[in-house]
């Protein structure tokens, strides 16, 4: 996976990396990448998602551990706050291609 930091990449590259050019997310990650250029830490958002296509923004406050580890934020991430979004998210029937997650960047 590359650091979302850095763009180092390490021994275990994560499928969605490959996807972050799709039509859906580009825009989306050239605003990231136009951020990580300032110096902000920015997370990929996840291509499984609507992108720009989505009809609901989810917007958290701060990339916590598990994106920071991840390089995405995203609802497959394995804490407590992806597991309940993605709960939450399902039980009001949004499909994934509904939602983009982002998170507060300062």
């Amino acid at each position: 996976m590359k650091s979302f930091a850095t763009g180092a990449a390490d021994a275990t590259e994560d499928p969605r990396e490959a996807q972050l050019h799709d039509g859906h997310v580009l825009p989306l990650m050239n605003v990231v990448r136009d951020l990580r250029a300032q110096g902000l830490i920015v997370p990929n958002v996840d291509p499984n998602d609507g992108g720009m296509n989505a009809r609901v923004l989810v917007l958290l406050e701060t990339p916590g551990p598990k994106a920071v580890a991840s390089g995405f934020v995203s609802r497959d991430n394995p804490d407590p706050t992806a597991r309940n979004l993605g709960l939450v998210l399902d039980e009001a029937g949004l499909l994934r291609s509904d939602v983009v997650i982002w998170n507060v960047v300062a």
